[in-house]
């Protein structure tokens, strides 16, 4: 999480959102809806938003959109990962505490709550905040002030809220694990970010984005994708999403010997989880155990059945290929 104030400089880095998928146009008809909803002045309090969508499909990247599309874009914008905060802090951090309020408490800290001042505060991983804490947060989305640990004072919140969560909140209400008023209030506004195996041809947009962003950090020539790695990037069904995409398409391209990103640079880089490579394979989807099998046969198959080339052929040792072949009874020298 960030507890500086964050300049609109700062804020904007990486705020992209590439693609023109239909479900990408709906999301930024959301988000600039959103936005004009959440940039009236009036005396009632911003309405709260909550961000719904699988990790890596950059929640936080709508956040900060959304906090720039807004007439707030030059005021604070404090990040604060609720799943990254320990348990015992938590509290502190969120609402901050007065000196003594604890043992560690040497002197008074404003939370991240005030940080935000009349800014944005994202709230991201909301799924994982504690229940005990959870009727503290409605508190201060209802009343709009705050107590620090250890104080009698309240001081008003001029924040604007928006929340982010990877979980289904509406099963954690049933399972007693999230508090439904809260949930209701922080349900007022909602947006969607798509998993990206939904996004269509926004996959190859963003590879090929990723790539020359990774070019120009190294001082790379510019790279293509082989028609087999375009394949390969079409058929994986990237479950880690944008994240995923984005780290293995780097590493493609810093394991790619020349020019050309091939489809092997590509198999390496996701090794073993090709899970929709098809190489010698018809199927339109497999599981990753079938997919680490087709990948190690087909190694094989290059390297004449020769396990050391093989083993260098995926970028592994020999004692990792050895460990994969007996997992999956293959043969070889």
């Amino acid at each position: 999480y960030s507890r500086q104030r964050n300049s609109h400089d700062a804020v904007a880095v990486g705020v992209e959102m590439i693609g023109d998928s239909p479900v990408m146009q709906r999301v930024r008809k959301q988000i600039e809806r959103v936005a004009q909803l959440a940039s009236i002045e009036t005396a009632v309090p911003p309405p709260t938003v909550l961000i719904n969508g699988e990790t890596g499909t950059g929640k936080d990247v709508a956040a900060r959109l959304l906090h720039l599309s807004c007439m707030i874009k030059d005021r604070p914008f404090v990040h604060v990962d609720c799943a990254s905060l320990p348990a015992e802090l938590i509290e502190s951090e969120l609402f901050g505490h007065e000196r003594g309020a604890f043992t560690s408490a040497q002197s008074s800290r404003c939370g991240l709550i005030e940080a935000a001042e009349d800014g944005t505060l994202f709230l991201d991983e909301i799924g994982e905040m504690p229940l005990s804490l959870q009727a503290k947060l409605l508190n201060v989305l209802e009343r709009r002030m705050v107590r620090r640990v250890g104080s009698t004072k309240e001081r008003p919140v001029a924040a604007r809220f928006i929340a982010a969560t990877n979980r289904d909140l509406q099963q954690m209400v049933l399972e007693g694990r999230f508090r439904s008023d809260l949930y209701y209030r922080l349900n007022v506004l909602n947006i969607v970010m798509p998993a990206l195996r939904e996004r269509g041809d926004d996959i190859l947009l963003l590879a090929r984005h990723f790539a020359s962003q990774t070019e120009r950090r190294y001082g790379l020539q510019p790279r293509r994708f082989s028609d087999e790695a375009i394949e390969v990037i079409g058929r994986y069904p990237w479950p880690g999403n944008v994240r995923e995409l984005k780290h293995q398409i780097s590493r493609a391209v810093l394991l790619s010997r020349d020019d050309v990103i091939s489809g092997q640079d590509l198999a390496i880089a996701i090794e073993p989880a090709a899970a929709k490579i098809s190489f010698n394979s018809n199927a339109s989807s497999v599981t990753l155990d079938v997919a680490e099998k087709i990948l190690i046969e087909n190694a094989l198959a290059q390297a004449n059945n020769n396990v050391s080339e093989a083993a260098r052929l995926l970028g592994i040792t020999r004692m990792a290929i050895r460990y994969r072949m007996d997992k999956h009874g293959i043969k070889g020298d």
